[in-house]
Parts: structure tokens; C-alpha cells; sequence
């Protein structure tokens, strides 16, 4: 009980884990006739007051439950360890006992009594736990499909596979089918319970299926698929799209009810460049990538602009996305220099108000987005280039694939100079 008290509590999300503790305890002795051997409890962590998971809050229902599942598929793999030790310390015991059978008898008998009483142990604690939780209320359906025992038993006999086979069946990956996980937690906490479950699916042997409208949900980053189903009369279709790509003119988002405010919960990161020339080759090259991680492409048509720094302070307001500038016509020494100024309020406004500045319009411009972040205690990194144009980085051969009178970029670029 104690092990899967532990595990339980490990396994739970940090806004559970944090004031809560899960305990597996034995039942009063009245209950065992009724198949009911284990209860389990939470207990406060300050006040040490304890309580049936029953009278759990609503909207800590699903993630308790999957918690106890968790622990209940570690306490399962355990149980197939120690079958191993003991399959490997009755092939021990066989080959010692044709050798010297009078010297090794005690010796068999006290390593199966050792792991046989370990196995049964744990046996008792899985079926119990999972009689409590099948009773537990909760929109939570579980599955198990495919998967396969672990490479280690393989060679068992077929008449211990056969023994076991109820518990090797058990070890088959978990498929969890959750309907709105976001119902009673307050977006903050819908943020978490996210986290968590794209956290824990990926470091587990368990899947999640998950239906929602919820944005936090929806604004998972890697290691998730989305689709949308629409029903139409008795029909329905499944569409795949990507959470970052909607916008507020697109009908995905209008039929999920996301208006523009929550699309913007979507996106992890804005980068802003200056045009849309910057954000269709960055998108065309990346947007797989982009998409995964989140990150949202804003063209600012020309960082010199005033417009650029409007939109970014709102942005910075507004949301807790990240931001980051690509700016072109920048030195390296210039993006060191704005680096320099990111944490130094005072050099960032003495910059503004220097004449000689504002006549390096991209230069004065990412000032000005400097001192936005800084007007709203957000973090902006800047990046360069490395070139006069993101059109001087593609590859020439490919860019001829499509024009085949371009000359190169060395001398497009003069020619562009000598035409200015």
C-alpha cells in the first residue's frame, strides 16, 4: 500500500500533487467480505486532514484517476520483475540441485518463499486499487490495445505464460479516452493539467485520446495530432489542422467558438520579421517545425515602421507568448549592441533619444521593440541574419530552378545598388 501510495502521488499533476497526497490504505476488516480490501484517500498536506477520493473536487476527478492507473501499470511491471527473478532463481535452483540436490534444498525453498510472498503482495494491492477506482465517478473510458510482453519472458515456459496470462495482458499499452478534461479547472489550471498530459503520455507506455474546445489544450506543442470532426446529419468527417495556423477568419476556430483573444493562447512564441517576403520563405522552409513548436510568424511590413512597435506592445500586454526579432541589414556588431541594452532600461531610453540613432531606421526600430518589452517586463531576443535580405540565403541552383536568368546573388545585388 505504501509503494502505491508513493508511486500515486509521484505520478500526480504538480496543482494536485502539491497540497494533496494520495494513500492506499487497507479497508476495515467489515469490507474485505465485500471484495473491498483497499481504500483510497487523500490527505492534505497542511492541515493533514484526510478524506475518501469521493468528495474530491470535481475538476481533480480524471487526473486522480489516472494517477492511481499509472502507479497500478508500475506496480503491474513490477510484478512481471519479480515472476522473472523467480522463473530465474527456479532455473538456478534446478541446475544446482542435479549437482549437489542434499547441500541446496533450504536454499530453493527460502528464495520462492521470498519472491512468491513479494508477487503476492503486490497482486493483492493492483486488484484492490482497481476494484476502488472502477467505482470512482469520472468521463474517463479506458482501453488497452496491442502491445506486447516484455522481451524477458519470452522464454518462459508455456505453462507459466498461460498461468500469467491475465497479468501479461495487463501490461498492453493503456489507450486513455478523456471527454473534456478542461470542465471545472479554471484556465490556469487547465494550462497545468495540459502540460502534465502531454508530459506524462510521452514518458509512459499510456495514449490519450482527448475531445475538447479548450485553447490550452489545443496550444500543445510536439508529440500531438489534432483534428477537428464535423457531423453533418448522420456523417461524420475528420480534418487534421495545426492549433498555431488557425486565425480568426478561419472556420475551424469560428465552429470551436476560439475567438481571436484565445487563438492567441495558441502560440508560444512570436517571431517578427520584417515583411511578408521573410515570413513565406521562413514558413515554406519551416513550417513543420514551426507549427510544432508553437511559433508564430508576424510580418511588421518593414520594422522601421511605427507599426511594429504598436503591435508588438500589444502583444506583449496581452499574451505570455515569448518574442523574438529576425532582423536583415544588421551587423553582428549592431545585434550585439541591442543584446547589450535588453536588461539596461536607462541605455535602451538614452538610445531612443540619440539623433544619430534614428537616422539607422532598422537599427532605431528594434530599439523601440527593445523598450517595448521593457515597458512590459518581457523578454525579447534578437537575432541577425547574417545577410542584407533572407532572399540572399536561399540557394542560387534552386532559385534558378524557377528563374533561369537569375545571375547569382553577388551580382543581383549590385545590380540592385547600382539601381538605387
Amino acid at each position: 500500500c505504501e509503494l502505491l501510495s508513493n508511486a500515486a502521488t509521484r505520478i500526480l499533476p504538480p496543482f494536485i500533487a502539491k497540497k494533496y497526497e494520495l494513500l492506499v490504505i487497507p479497508a476495515p476488516f467489515p469490507e474485505w467480505s465485500e471484495s473491498r480490501p483497499l481504500e483510497v484517500r487523500l490527505r492534505d498536506r497542511g492541515t493533514h486532514d484526510e478524506f475518501p477520493i469521493g468528495q474530491v473536487a470535481s475538476g481533480f476527478r480524471i487526473w486522480i484517476q489516472m494517477a492511481l492507473l499509472e502507479s497500478l501499470d508500475e506496480l503491474r511491471a513490477r510484478e512481471i520483475a519479480l515472476l522473472d527473478e523467480l522463473h530465474f532463481v527456479n532455473l538456478v535452483a534446478e541446475i544446482i540441485l542435479e549437482e549437489a540436490p542434499h547441500d541446496v534444498d533450504d536454499l530453493e525453498e527460502e528464495l520462492n518463499e521470498w519472491s512468491w510472498e513479494d508477487v503476492r503482495s503486490e497482486r493483492d494491492a493492483i486488484t484492490g486499487c482497481l476494484n476502488v477506482i472502477g467505482e470512482f465517478p469520472g468521463s474517463l473510458t479506458i482501453e488497452r490495445r496491442g502491445g506486447r510482453s516484455l522481451p524477458n519472458l519470452l522464454d518462459w515456459p508455456e505453462e507459466d505464460k498461460h498461468r500469467h496470462r491475465n497479468l501479461f495482458e495487463s501490461l498492453r499499452q493503456i489507450l486513455y479516452v478523456i471527454d473534456e478534461p478542461e470542465q471545472h479547472l479554471h484556465p490556469g489550471l487547465q494550462r497545468e493539467a495540459a502540460t502534465w498530459l502531454k508530459d506524462t503520455m510521452g514518458e509512459r507506455r499510456s495514449q490519450c485520446v482527448v475531445t475538447t474546445h479548450s485553447a490550452p489544450f489545443l496550444s500543445l506543442a510536439s508529440g500531438v495530432r489534432c483534428s477537428y470532426v464535423e457531423r453533418v446529419g448522420d456523417r461524420a468527417s475528420v480534418f487534421p489542422f495545426e492549433p498555431a495556423e488557425l486565425d480568426g477568419l478561419s472556420g475551424i476556430a469560428a465552429q470551436m467558438g476560439l475567438d481571436r483573444g484565445e487563438l492567441l493562447t495558441l502560440v508560444s512564441a512570436f517571431l517578427f520579421v520584417e515583411g511578408l517576403a521573410d515570413k513565406w520563405v521562413l514558413e515554406a522552409l519551416f513550417r513543420e517545425r514551426l507549427s510544432a513548436a508553437g511559433i508564430a510568424v508576424v510580418p511588421v511590413h518593414s520594422v522601421a515602421k511605427m507599426k511594429a512597435t504598436a503591435e508588438a506592445e500589444a502583444l506583449f500586454r496581452f499574451t505570455r507568448a515569448n518574442a523574438a526579432v529576425l532582423a536583415d541589414g544588421l551587423d553582428e556588431a549592431a545585434i550585439a549592441e541591442l543584446r547589450s541594452m535588453i536588461p539596461d532600461h536607462e541605455a535602451t531610453q538614452a538610445a531612443l533619444d540619440e539623433k544619430e540613432f534614428k537616422k539607422r531606421t532598422e537599427y532605431y526600430a528594434m530599439i523601440q521593440l527593445v523598450r517595448a518589452a521593457q515597458r512590459n517586463q518581457r523578454q525579447i531576443e534578437i537575432y541577425g541574419l547574417g545577410a542584407p535580405d533572407i532572399f540572399d540565403l536561399l540557394d542560387e541552383n534552386l532559385i534558378r530552378s524557377q528563374c533561369e536568368r537569375f545571375p547569382g546573388h553577388h551580382k543581383a545585388r549590385a545590380d540592385f545598388e547600382a539601381l538605387r
